[in-house]
């Protein structure tokens, strides 16, 4: 995203790993609200916003559900076809860090966790609203000003 220009609109998101996971994975209690949720932003005209990070983040988790399951998890769909709506994957690098931690460092004091602070930072940076279902993550993101909530908020909310 760093060398592209993308016209961000107040109804953008970003999304959580946490429901790209409830989304992808079958057995997670909040697949199908995080389903419903994707067909939403499919249908829509939004930008959503996913960090490049968050990949690795979905792989861990896949990993752990694994280990928990004893087995793989069951994924919806193919690579090409596991997210439904188009999305804009935000490049940490450099540039990621002069527009976004500048910009937001104090938005940020009370998010817990590096990875975190990249959602609430892209979320604050463009005034855009935070799907996740880490509730600690959502009361930072509140305190700092930054539209957070999780998906059956955001659903009720854009009904």
């Amino acid at each position: 995203m760093a060398n592209e220009i993308i016209e961000v609109g107040p109804e953008d998101v970003v999304l959580d790993t946490c429901v790209l996971v409830d989304l992808l994975i079958d057995e997670r209690p909040r697949h199908a609200l995080a389903k419903k949720l994707a067909e939403a932003l499919a249908s829509s005209n939004r930008n959503v916003f996913i960090p490049a990070h968050a990949y690795f983040e979905f792989v861990a988790a896949i990993l752990c559900e694994r280990r928990q399951l004893g087995a793989p998890p069951t994924l919806v769909g193919k690579r090409s076809a596991l997210l439904p709506f188009s999305n804009v994957v935000v490049s940490i690098d450099d540039a990621f860090v002069t527009d976004y931690l500048a910009a937001t460092m104090d938005k940020l004091m009370d998010v817990r966790g590096g990875a975190d602070m990249i959602f609430v930072a892209i979320a604050a940076r463009h005034g855009i609203r935070l799907i996740s279902e880490d509730e600690r993550m959502i009361a930072a993101a509140q305190k700092a000003g930054v539209r957070a909530t999780n998906i059956a908020t955001y659903m009720s909310d854009v009904g």
